[in-house]
């Protein structure tokens, strides 16, 4: 959640639904992850699985986002639409008709209409989630930074995975018609400059997710973990409080 939140400053707009997406995901997979583990699976497979269940709430949150905001923007175009013809009403008599042209494009309105299912977005979102999934629980034990290596590693982990993701959404968008025209069209027409600016954008968001996520994950896990489990209870008062709670560790 607070990863999710980290990203909301750098989404311009978009951030508020995937906060909601985003703590939906983590929540659902801290919970299948042990379930998986308990019936059998290793770590890896049992990641790769979480990271499937997980992601059916985030895309059906960010599917609840998008119908809304294409609910919206149909209202507002059949408002202006509305408006355009009491004006039109209004001027019959004093302008002539060659003169009235139409303002709001009536295929803009068809075209929100017609599409709104986007599969190359929710593939390049099962490919983040999965492909960091990967990367973690095959390297996340080898420290690359020593120092720095909670942050910085989930962050790099983070930004491989997303630059991953956008390759497959921009080939599925440019080779396929899978997604809606507009998301297409720009893909197929996006200048260097405004390919490195996707890029660039998708990699911070990743990394701050991830770095921000892994950062706080532990020390949250551990700190419930001796609630729950009664270790905070039962090493209060200890002169030996760290031996004590260490009885009480889970490997997160």
């Amino acid at each position: 959640l607070v990863g999710a939140g980290a990203t909301t400053f750098l989404e311009r707009g978009q951030g508020e639904k995937n906060v909601a997406a985003t703590a939906d995901y983590f929540i659902t997979r801290a919970a299948a992850l042990p379930l998986f583990l308990s019936l059998g699976f290793d770590s890896l497979t049992a990641s790769i699985f979480g990271t499937f269940v997980a992601s059916v709430p985030y895309e059906v949150v960010k599917w609840q986002a998008r119908q809304k905001r294409k609910l919206e923007t149909e209202d507002q175009l059949l408002e202006e639409l509305r408006l355009e013809k009491q004006n039109r009403k209004k001027n019959r008599w004093g302008q002539p008709p060659a003169k009235q042209i139409m303002i709001v494009d009536v295929g803009q309105l068809e075209e929100v209409s017609s599409n709104s299912f986007d599969a190359p977005e929710i593939i390049s979102d099962v490919v983040i989630w999965l492909e960091y999934a990967v990367l973690q629980s095959n390297f996340g034990d080898v420290s690359i930074f020593s120092q720095y290596a909670l942050v910085l590693q989930p962050a790099i982990f983070g930004i491989l995975a997303a630059l991953s993701s956008q390759l497959y959404m921009d080939a599925l968008y440019q080779f396929t018609d899978w997604g809606p025209a507009d998301k297409s069209a720009e893909a197929r027409t996006r200048t260097l400059q405004q390919g490195l600016a996707v890029y660039g954008s998708k990699s911070l968001n990743a990394a701050t997710l991830f770095g921000v996520y892994e950062l706080v994950r532990k020390p949250t896990g551990m700190l419930i973990t001796n609630l729950l489990s009664g270790g905070v209870e039962g090493c209060v008062g200890s002169t030996e409080y760290d031996v004590c709670i260490e009885t009480y560790k889970y490997d997160y």
